[in-house]
């Protein structure tokens, strides 16, 4: 069943930067090591225990598509692949769209290389196929509590509007905008019509990980422009045609104040309609229960599952060190920790009363002088770290020079770069060959040299 599926890996930031500077022209966004491994290699991963033989990379810019076209010559992953380069400006969907017509398979995978996760795709795949979806979601649960950065009557900021019927099977409502202040949130009659009571939920998140029909696809996209991101406006018009008639006409068009009901005001009610109305509607048109035409399903991470996605240089970070956390680990990396729940490969070189502590993971041939102290933190490759150094909640990717006493706290540090003795650094991104001064001190800074 699972040979049938292709996959089209989103290769890239598609919509906007918001990796800089720890994201480069000679490292792109999706080759950027997460506990020394590329990030794309979590999604290979993924595939490669799914089933899948077949993939479409897609990467916007010629300059990315060459380095990892470079990369995956030196590395090849174990699923046939085709990349394909598109306009770096373009939005996801746009990407999407373009193709298409190398898609031949009846469903596919979409998703984007951003995400790290242990999560078995079979289970999307099978979910999808059982129910005979038009898509079926993957959603993964916020990080904190939606209410933590938010003031008592206001809406939550940067996070995704859920809305799933009662058995949290259906995706009935969408909506996601990463750059724009929220204030008002419409929903359609037509899905509590079609579905009953309906709760729309902040505390998940939409990972970008999509078993999709492609006829269904290329329906959507014929609908009309304006469509440019997966997230933001293909994914919202595709839960939108579950509600669509048989002659192709919206049940609720949302024509005047009436028809639409305020996010604050939408919950589940107190008791189930009918059997005369909403539930015969149901099984009329396809909602709950029924699995009918154009219907979207959605499959919840389970809480023993990790699931990511790096979509800021403080995202990048905090991910860095959850991967490295032996409770997950050896199930992300298919490295194995040693008795001091950290990873330090043979060809790694540490000094008299220097520490690596639990949840740390150091790379290849680095080098640790003297009497240094490395908490919660990823070191690369060919790293070179001197006496009486101080490293905690940090990143450090490859050939990175530390010279003596330097004090690292909270902070990434991109290739090539270089920390002169006594510098001390806290809660700053250090871009590609930066070099900081002896004796700087730097906070909540970005250092770049470009």
């Amino acid at each position: 069943m699972l040979d049938t599926v292709q996959a089209v890996l989103m290769a890239g930031a598609f919509e906007g930067s918001a990796l800089y500077p720890v994201a480069s022209s000679n490292l792109p966004q999706p080759l950027l090591p997460v506990c020394n491994k590329p990030m794309i290699s979590y999604s290979i991963s993924m595939l490669e225990r799914a089933g899948i033989s077949s993939m479409v990379v897609v990467v916007p810019g010629s300059d990315a598509s060459q380095v990892i076209r470079a990369h995956f010559e030196e590395f090849p992953p174990n699923i046939a692949y085709e990349i394909c380069t598109v306009d770096p400006g373009c939005g996801s969907a746009v990407a999407l769209r373009n193709v298409l017509p190398k898609l031949k398979s009846q469903d596919f995978l979409l998703l984007f290389s951003d995400v790290v996760t242990d999560c078995n795709l079979s289970t999307l795949i099978a979910s999808h196929k059982l129910n005979g979806a038009s898509a079926t979601l993957l959603l993964g649960r916020t990080r904190t509590s939606p209410s933590s950065n938010t003031k008592p009557g206001k809406a939550p900021k940067n996070v995704d509007f859920i809305g799933l019927d009662q058995c949290n099977e259906q995706l009935l409502f969408c909506y996601s905008k990463s750059e724009k202040n929220i204030s008002d949130v419409n929903v359609l009659l037509a899905p509590l019509k079609r579905a009953g009571p309906m709760k729309i939920r902040t505390d998940l998140v939409n990972v970008q990980v999509y078993m999709l029909r492609l006829a269904t696809v290329i329906a959507v996209f014929a609908q009309g422009s304006g469509i440019t991101s997966v997230k933001e406006d293909f994914v919202p018009k595709l839960v939108q045609q579950q509600f669509k008639s048989s002659q192709g006409t919206s049940l609720s068009t949302a024509t005047s104040a009436d028809d639409t009901l305020p996010l604050p005001t939408v919950e589940c009610g107190e008791s189930r309609p009918g059997s005369e109305d909403w539930q015969g509607l149901n099984h009329l048109y396809g909602a709950s229960g029924s699995r009918g035409s154009g219907w979207c399903g959605v499959l919840l991470v389970d809480i023993p599952n990790y699931c990511a996605r790096v979509t800021s240089a403080a995202e990048y970070g905090d991910v860095n060190r959850e991967v490295a956390d032996p409770v997950r680990f050896e199930a992300l990396t298919s490295r194995k920790l040693g008795k001091h729940e950290n990873y330090v490969p043979g060809s790694a070189r540490l000094g008299t009363r220097s520490t690596v502590g639990a949840a740390c993971a150091v790379g290849e041939y680095t080098c640790v002088g003297d009497k240094c102290s490395i908490k919660r933190s990823v070191l690369g490759e060919n790293c070179s770290i001197g006496n009486n150094c101080k490293i905690a909640n940090s990143v450090l990717m490859d050939r990175v020079t530390v010279a003596d006493g330097c004090d690292i706290r909270n902070s990434i540090i991109c290739n090539d770069c270089e920390l002169r003795e006594g510098a001390a650094i806290k809660d700053c991104q250090v871009g590609h060959a930066y070099t900081v001064g002896e004796g700087a001190d730097h906070k909540d800074e970005v250092l770049s040299a470009t």
